[in-house]
């Protein structure tokens, strides 16, 4: 049998495209094990940490609560970025009223990651880390409103998330915030509760 040169150079030319292509796929829970453990590097070939196995949909959706007076509301999507991999996170957009209603901060109207509290990664304990950047931070520049969020679902109880924000312990210089620190809107170092509406 003859092979014809032209379609062999064609089919391994569709072969190697579709090869290099190709993503390595490692799964939140995977990640977890990496993420927790400083000591290790995820393999280099791995080009998307993707939830797999749905592991944030418990997340999804808006929960409402109270602390000291004032109301928070978060609304969470699942979103897939891409800086030094592609990776699947969670984005927390978020408002806060006062016992007036009148709103201290919200982040409903701007883009995506633009304010928002943005996904690191789910913990081996099943709880998500985030990072919070004060509504008004821009870089890291954010005079002490800034710090690492940990959301818990029970799954016995879906539609209560636990809630604490550990502040950042960054020192502040006299240059970059020469108010001082500005306060947090949201309550630090406590935990609290919100409920899915």
């Amino acid at each position: 049998m003859k092979i014809n040169t032209r379609y062999y150079l064609t089919f391994l030319i569709i072969l190697t495209v579709q090869l290099s292509s190709c993503q390595v796929i490692m799964d939140l829970e995977t990640y977890a094990v990496y993420a927790d453990d400083q000591e290790i590097s995820i393999p280099d070939d791995v080009t998307y940490i993707k939830d797999v196995n749905n592991s944030l949909a418990p997340y999804l959706g808006t929960f409402i609560g109270t602390y000291n007076g004032n109301t928070i509301t978060f609304t969470i999507t699942k979103l897939t970025e891409t800086d030094w991999i592609t990776r699947d996170i969670l984005n927390i957009k978020y408002k806060i009223e006062d016992a007036n209603g009148n709103i201290l901060v919200q982040t409903f109207n701007f883009p995506d990651n633009s304010h928002d509290i943005s996904g690191i990664y789910l913990d081996s304990q099943g709880q998500y880390i985030a990072y919070y950047h004060g509504f008004d931070a821009t870089g890291f520049d954010e005079c002490g409103q800034s710090g690492t969020f940990s959301l818990y679902i029970n799954p016995l109880s879906s539609n209560q998330m636990k809630v604490y924000l550990a502040n950042s312990t960054d020192i502040l210089l006299q240059d970059d915030c020469p108010n001082g620190e500005t306060p947090h809107v949201f309550p630090a170092n406590v935990l609290f509760t919100l409920t899915r509406i």
